[in-house]
């Protein structure tokens, strides 16, 4: 069961850091990949500032935030599934805060269809 447990912390831990990771190419403003068509590229100017107060600000930051949480849990998810054993605290500060995670995002796109 724990190994189970460890797999799907994993998978869970997937969502939060691919978010983070997400945001954080958008924080940056990284160029769009050259496979990407021009008519879905954007036109749109990238965020203003050197690199260092785009990563602190507001979106940087959440996005450190998510990448750091989703990379603790997937470690703790293969600690789980490699070794068998279960750290009960981490385990349940993990879920509690993927499930806040959840609501939040879940509630910002329920909010924002018109």
């Amino acid at each position: 069961m724990t190994r189970l447990r460890g797999g799907l912390l994993i998978v869970c831990a997937a969502f939060p850091g691919g978010f983070g990771l997400w945001l954080l190419y958008l924080t940056m403003g990284w160029p769009w990949p050259d496979f990407l068509p021009p008519e879905l590229a954007s036109n749109a100017q990238g965020p203003q500032g050197t690199p260092q107060e785009r990563v602190t600000s507001v979106p940087g930051l959440a996005a450190l935030f998510l990448l750091a949480f989703g990379g603790a849990a997937g470690l703790q998810g293969l600690g789980m599934l490699v070794l068998g054993r279960l750290n009960g605290a981490l385990f349940n500060i993990l879920l509690g805060l993927f499930a806040i995670f959840g609501v939040a995002v879940l509630g910002l796109r329920l909010a924002a269809q018109p």
